[in-house]
């Protein structure tokens, strides 16, 4: 009899010994306000799993498709991410009996929406499912989740996020879980490196930054506007916001017409590796004229001001010591047409502008009059 238990207890340890969700490491709070780690979208939940490399195992990703406008996972190589592979919502195959939310004519609000994603070293055999791969030489890697912009403003939570379970290469049984590595969500660089941004004067464009390492390969490349900037005045941005696929209220069916599947922008700590707020796409109204237009600034007075104009006021959550002021415009998936015709061109191009708070409060920051 005690042999039996014995053996039972063996093999619930066994059974339990495969399933590793508990190594998820995570970000998952969503909105407006931040701060969010790995200079990020204030409306982007993370899931990280960070392993050490262990060529003897694979990884099976058992998940249900997010309510959120948009989804991915990723697979990287290094302790600074470097980019394996990556598959985007649409490109995942539903279970058998399931549906994937994110085809077109499918219901935003579809209850069968499993899942399987088979994580495995790169150069094994295929084992199942929408297969993604891992670096055989690198000693650390990891594996990435993003919930952009959760539908209805609902929060993600931790067993929202995939069970993962490991397995071993050559038997295909359940085995023991990875030994893992802590991902740093935010860096303590200091202020004075904002020294290095220039001292803009009059209007400026935002520039290109491409995307080499640790980032959302469904962006590819941000837009991005930095300046010297004191607490005594204001940054001013405007531009003519993209049309987008609308998911956010969860209700209809996809619908991939638009420019691109979401935008946001977001004021950024640099130094700090810290989004601290962000507007989604879904939150900012056009003007008449067809153009958004965001003002940072400090105090009551700028954000009655920037009301009355009908501009989006951004609160100045920088640190006290900050010198460096920095807005990046995010695109995810555009359309073939839109990233070859107008994406970060022209008036879909933020352009900024520095002005002390006289000169806003005034009416003289803009430029367009």
């Amino acid at each position: 009899m005690k042999l039996w238990l014995f053996l039972l207890f063996f093999m619930a340890l066994a059974s339990l010994a495969q399933d590793c969700s508990h190594l998820w490491q995570h970000d998952l709070n969503t909105g407006t306000q931040g701060p969010k780690g790995y200079m990020g979208d204030t409306h982007a939940a993370y899931g990280v799993f960070s392993l050490y490399r262990d060529n003897s195992k694979y990884y099976v990703l058992k998940g249900k498709f997010p309510k959120a406008r948009f989804f991915s996972v990723e697979t990287y190589k290094g302790r600074k991410n470097f980019p394996v592979q990556t598959v985007f919502d649409s490109q995942i195959n539903p279970d058998p009996g399931s549906l994937n939310p994110f085809t077109p004519g499918v219901s935003l609000n579809e209850t069968a929406r499993d899942y399987t994603i088979v994580v495995k070293p790169e150069g094994t055999e295929n084992v199942g499912p929408n297969p993604m791969k891992l670096s055989r030489r690198e000693r650390m890697g990891s594996i990435w989740i993003r919930y952009y912009s959760p539908s209805a403003g609902v929060q993600v939570k931790p067993e929202d996020l995939p069970r993962i379970e490991a397995y071993d290469v050559k038997t295909h049984q359940p085995t023991q879980c990875p030994k893992t590595w802590k991902e740093d969500h935010f860096t303590n660089y200091p202020q004075f490196l904002g020294y290095l941004a220039k001292k803009q004067k009059g209007v400026f464009p935002f520039e290109l930054f491409q995307v080499n390492w640790a980032g959302n390969s469904g962006v590819g490349k941000y837009s991005q506007g930095n300046a010297q900037m004191n607490f005594n005045e204001v940054f001013l941005v405007r531009f003519r916001p993209p049309t987008y696929v609308e998911t956010f209220s969860g209700a209809g069916s996809f619908n991939p017409e638009g420019q691109l599947r979401y935008w946001s922008l977001c004021s950024i700590d640099t130094p700090g590796n810290r989004g601290l707020m962000c507007y989604a796409d879904h939150e900012l109204t056009p003007d008449a004229d067809g153009f958004v237009t965001v003002v940072q600034g400090t105090g009551n007075e700028v954000a009655e001001e920037a009301k009355k104009r009908g501009y989006y006021f951004v609160p100045d959550l920088r640190p006290k010591d900050a010198v460096m002021a920095l807005f990046a415009f995010r695109n995810i998936l555009p359309s073939p047409d839109f990233a070859q015709n107008g994406q970060y061109q022209g008036d879909y191009n933020p352009k900024g502008r520095i002005c002390t708070k006289e000169v806003f409060l005034k009416g003289d920051c803009e430029w367009w009059d």
